[in-house]
């Protein structure tokens, strides 16, 4: 595709802004962890909490694009303060690149199995022919809690403890990411106390991981999404087509750091996260994608899709699955 070609020249890191951009967003995250630690009264404290874990929310994007290779290729200290974030962040950057391009190479696909960064989908014949057990499994996974509460489900089970426990032997790295959490939680709650323990420590990533689960989820899982069996599935449609656009004010674009631009990155990975933007602005193709927002409209409409029709192209409600049962039964 001519978009490919047009797109790499946006493929380039301006190494300048990049550390400008990081600076200010590690100010921020210090202002408002500060705030946490000196502020007395319980609601000024959550408060800045919350804001803390927005911040967060940009980190992690830093993060993200280091281990695509979009930033700080090549620089030793960009490197080790990448880590330290994703570490900081529950994420094991060696799982991440075990587990993150599965995401981009399952992305679109009908039936595919949950990886990293993304979520269970199942085909409508799939649903039908599995059984109880496998359905429950189906539903909690995609279940509003369980995006809500991704800072227990996705990150500490999800990218920590359940794969550790599987393979404890490949895992070790996983230890190190727990006992580091769990150690940082115990150092604050002993020298300030449980309240701004958990306000600096574990408050921040319910807030950060609520959005990252539920912006993952709603940017594969939308009314309008056309997926693929592997047959039929390319890399392009599957960027264009079953990865959405998130639009929202241009606060939370800073603060998610462009991650609303997904079918843009899932077009080319190495395109820097402050460039997106400017690459669907200039590029007529990547300006007609399918759009979400944060309205709770569109939260409810991606929260209620079920499984894949391939018959009528579109994803079914939970409510149309059983309104499907009743009638096979009568």
């Amino acid at each position: 595709m001519m978009i490919h070609r047009e797109l790499k020249r946006f493929a380039q890191e301006d190494r300048s802004l990049t550390w400008r951009l990081l600076g200010g967003s590690c100010t921020a995250a210090a202002i408002c962890a500060v705030v946490v630690v000196v502020a007395h009264r319980w609601w000024v404290v959550v408060a800045a909490a919350i804001a803390f874990g927005l911040v967060r929310i940009r980190l992690a994007m830093f993060f993200h694009d280091y281990m695509h290779k979009a930033i700080f290729k090549g620089s030793r200290l960009g490197g080790l303060i990448m880590h330290v974030i994703g570490v900081w962040t529950l994420t094991s950057p060696s799982l991440w690149l075990e587990w993150h391009q599965e995401h981009h190479w399952h992305t679109g696909k009908a039936d595919a199995t949950a990886v990293f960064g993304g979520f269970p989908m199942m085909t409508l014949e799939a649903w039908r022919n599995a059984g109880s057990a496998r359905r429950l499994r189906y539903r909690i996974a995609r279940h509003p809690l369980s995006i809500g509460l991704g800072y227990l489900t996705m990150f500490l089970f999800g990218m920590n403890i359940a794969p550790l426990v599987r393979k404890p032997g490949k895992r070790r790295t996983l230890l190190g990411v727990l006992a580091l959490h769990v150690g940082l939680l115990c150092f604050v709650a002993m020298s300030l106390g449980w309240l701004k323990a958990v306000c600096l420590v574990v408050l921040p990533l319910v807030v950060a991981h609520a959005v990252l689960a539920y912006m993952l989820f709603a940017q594969h899982c939308f009314p309008g999404i056309d997926l693929r069996d592997d047959e039929a599935w390319t890399y392009d449609h599957a960027a264009l087509r079953s990865s959405s656009y998130f639009h929202m004010s241009a606060l939370m674009h800073w603060v998610t750091g462009n991650l609303g631009y997904h079918h843009v990155h899932h077009l080319n990975q190495r395109v820097p996260f402050y460039r997106l933007p400017e690459a669907m602005a200039a590029l007529p193709p990547l300006q007609n994608p399918v759009r979400t927002t944060w309205r709770s409209k569109d939260m409810l409409a991606c929260l209620r899709l079920a499984v894949w029709d391939p018959s009528q192209a579109r994803m079914l409600t939970y409510d149309e699955l059983r309104a499907g049962r009743d009638r096979r039964s009568l």
